[in-house]
């Protein structure tokens, strides 16, 4: 199989996820009304506060691990992007580990811990040039963002790639709003259970 028909055969797959009739097992509506409830949270602290308490902390701390990890299997080179690596690849295992398991909300929580990931990460990657941010640990702290960047000989499009991550990060949480109305309209009656 080539490259390019797994990840297409990989796409129309995820592309089926955000549709209820994916789902073989509707979750009941008070579920469906909980999960409803994170996602506006999440939403609404994405787009007014930045930062999603508590799961940008946990974020955070799966960032910093993710450095020492990379770089004692790939060197001190490549540790500044495990920060990074990290935060990103965890929600997916998460996902990817729900859609296993034919559980449509754990599986939508984990695109929303994606999209919240990738919302701070957007955030992180657009402060590389100016370098405002706090950043975790003592002061003797690199910014990952303008260290990768400025290797690239990227860091003036450091807003834009920015951008881009959080454009990324609304569409996540678009599609998940759309599945959550198709999961509560297809929900099953509490006649039927």
């Amino acid at each position: 199989m080539t490259l390019k028909i797994f990840v297409g055969m990989t796409m129309a797959r995820i592309y089926q996820t955000f549709f209820a009739a994916y789902w073989p097992d509707r979750p009941d509506r008070l579920s469906i009304g909980a999960m409803g409830l994170l996602l506006a949270y999440i939403a609404w602290k994405m787009a007014f506060t930045g930062w999603v308490f508590p799961l940008d902390n946990f974020t955070l701390a799966i960032h910093e691990a993710g450095h020492p990890i990379v770089g004692m299997l790939f060197g001190d080179r490549l540790m500044i992007y495990g920060g990074s690596l990290f935060q990103i690849v965890f929600p997916g295992i998460f996902a990817w580990y729900f859609l296993r398991e034919k559980n449509s909300l754990g599986y939508m929580f984990s695109i929303l811990w994606e999209a919240a990931s990738l919302h701070n990460l957007g955030i992180y990657v657009a402060d590389a040039r100016d370098q405002i941010l706090p950043l975790a640990g003592n002061g003797d702290r690199i910014h990952d963002w303008a260290e990768i960047l400025g290797r690239w000989h990227l860091i003036g499009s450091c807003g834009f790639l920015g951008g881009c991550l959080a454009f990324v990060c609304w569409c996540l949480t678009g599609t998940c709003m759309v599945l959550l109305w198709q999961l509560w309209i297809e929900a099953p009656n509490q006649q039927d259970i």
